[in-house]
């Protein structure tokens, strides 16, 4: 289980575009990484919806956003078009990533703009949770 304060694991992870992301591309940043269990189910469109709403302030706040789940690119894709979603989604098809970091099913980790984990919400509600985020800022 990651411990709060310590340095969030590196990870590379192609995105809907299938272009390799890696969590040292946004130092400097914070970052919201944010497992979820399938594209376009209802509680995971309502969690992505949620976050695109909350882009602008989040933003303002330094906070670049990333979705994850074992999902295709190609289903990446749509979903980022059906919801108009104005953020990567990360492809992690064997859980190779969430299973070393222990992630629940959905799960989202705050992380900082040297790389460590500031906070980390395990079976997350997806109703208000970028909200939840914003407000821990």
């Amino acid at each position: 289980m990651l411990v709060e304060g310590q340095k969030f694991p590196e990870f590379c992870m192609p995105n809907q575009n299938e272009e390799q992301v890696c969590l040292s591309d946004f130092a400097g940043k914070k970052v919201v990484f944010y497992y979820y269990p399938k594209d376009n189910t209802p509680g995971c469109t309502r969690e992505a919806c949620g976050f695109r709403d909350a882009m602008k302030d989040l933003v303002e706040q330094g906070v670049v956003v990333l979705g994850v789940s074992k999902d295709s690119a190609k289903s990446h894709q749509k979903f980022i078009e059906m919801y108009q979603l104005n953020f990567d989604l990360l492809t992690d098809v064997d859980k190779e990533f969430a299973n070393q970091i222990e992630a629940a099913n959905r799960s989202t980790y705050l992380i900082d703009e040297e790389g460590n984990l500031l906070k980390q919400w395990q079976t997350v509600k997806v109703d208000g949770h970028a909200d939840e985020i914003l407000a821990s800022l």
